[in-house]
């Protein structure tokens, strides 16, 4: 059995190192043969600043590849990575260069798959906040994702923590979508394409990754934007796949939210985490309404 991680950076060589390290230990105990592992990384920076750390995980004993992609955007990288996986790649696991994997998180992925048989297994990410962040960002949990029971069904995902059946996505033709280079939410609409194209989609409760956040998203701005930018993608994406249907029920959901925020603004008396919230909601609606009028926001 052949894995490849694959990894896109962009000027963290400081955090990437901490993730190739992380993964040094990967695949120690649980599968009998061991499976074969490599590391990719495509450094989607032109001056080529994660070439020395990689140069160093390689000494260290890392089997890694490194690939400089001069196209700037997360959909371009992780395509090239996609692109320059080897024919008999099994398996491509998907983790952030700010990402730090527990010691049994490849195992935990991989064990899920087989058990399964699923197409696609995701994990759960943890935020670490740096030192120093606000209090109501610790409070309000703008960082924390979604979890579910083991074994869930999906019908979304993230390339965060997940694990793909290579020989699935090359029959799917699903590619990360360059349209999105310099908007995201390239997630969004690469994993409902492979759900709409048949793929299965399971969680796995023990594949845990922590993931660094870096300080400067820690405010209220970088917040605003990213809801934005986010209902801007989900109803880019329902236009894309479902056309007017699509954009009729993204109308709703937007005024839903809108709503949703503008009702909870009261609560903003009892804590700024509150009130950030409540806005969010409404940021996450105004987004949903700027990209069905054709607008597309900018992360």
């Amino acid at each position: 059995m052949n894995v490849t991680i694959g990894i896109i950076t962009c000027q963290r060589p400081h955090w990437l190192a901490q993730t190739l390290s992380a993964l040094q230990g990967q695949l120690s105990t649980a599968l009998s043969p061991a499976p074969t592992l490599k590391v990719l990384v495509v450094d989607n920076d032109a001056a080529g600043s994660a070439r020395e750390v990689c140069d160093q995980a390689r000494q260290a004993g890392l089997d890694l590849t490194y690939i400089a992609e001069p196209v700037r955007g997360i959909p371009a990288a992780r395509n090239r990575v996609l692109a320059s996986l080897s024919d008999d790649t099994e398996f491509l696991a998907w983790i952030n260069d700010n990402g730090l994997p527990e010691p049994n998180w490849l195992d935990v992925l991989l064990q899920t798959g087989l058990e399964t048989d699923a197409d696609i297994v995701m994990g759960a990410t943890e935020a670490l906040l740096p030192d120093g962040s606000p209090d109501w960002i610790k409070r309000g949990g703008f960082f924390n994702r979604r979890r579910f029971i083991d074994y869930a069904s999906l019908a979304e995902g993230a390339s965060n923590n997940c694990l793909i059946r290579v020989a699935a996505l090359r029959r799917s033709g699903v590619r990360y979508d360059e349209a999105l280079n310099q908007l995201g939410g390239s997630d969004t609409v690469f994993f409902r394409q492979v759900a709409r194209a048949g793929l299965t989609m399971v969680w796995a409760v023990g594949a845990l990754v922590r993931e660094q956040i870096p300080a400067d998203r820690c405010r209220f701005g970088w917040l605003w934007q990213r809801n934005l930018r986010a209902g801007n993608t989900l109803a880019y994406c329902d236009l894309k796949m479902d056309g007017l249907m699509g954009g009729l029920r993204r109308f709703g959901r937007a005024l839903q939210k809108l709503a949703q925020g503008l009702i909870s603004l009261p609560l903003g008396l009892t804590g700024r985490h509150e009130l950030a919230r409540a806005l969010l909601l409404i940021a996450r609606g105004l987004g949903m309404l700027a990209g069905l009028v054709g607008m597309r926001v900018r992360e």
